[in-house]
């Protein structure tokens, strides 16, 4: 659902701005091949260290998080005050990693269109399939 959500709001936020100031098509052509250039760059063979998230580093100075899981719960309360599950904290996650993809995924497909409905249409089809 925050995959839809967040791209709807993308869409519509880009085609406003994409109507009103033309020009944008050149940013986000820049940007597209800005981010192709560093994904060839990046070593895909290097290991990632979840604890290192800068993600889940935000997500810990506001809310302390368990080390485990507490059934379909995302908060709990423990020791007096709120807690985080790592079902929540990986939520977060995800939902954040999903907000990055569509940071390059709704200009791409915003070159192409300008029509709401197919840029939209498109995206969450790529998103649920």
């Amino acid at each position: 659902m925050g995959t839809l959500v967040f791209r709807a709001i993308f869409v519509v936020v880009g085609i406003a701005l994409l109507s009103a100031f033309s020009w944008l098509v050149f940013v986000f052509g820049v940007f597209l091949i800005f981010t192709g250039i560093r994904m060839l760059r990046r070593d895909g063979d290097e290991e990632q260290d979840p604890e290192n998230n800068r993600t889940l580093k935000l997500l810990r100075r506001f809310l302390p998080v368990t080390k485990d899981y507490r059934g379909d719960h995302f908060l709990v309360k423990g020791d007096g005050k709120r807690h985080a599950t790592s079902l929540l904290a990986v939520l977060v996650i995800i939902e954040s990693s999903d907000l990055v993809f569509a940071i390059d995924s709704v200009p791409a497909v915003l070159s192409i269109t300008s029509n709401t409905f197919v840029a939209y249409s498109a995206i969450a089809f790529a998103a649920l399939g």
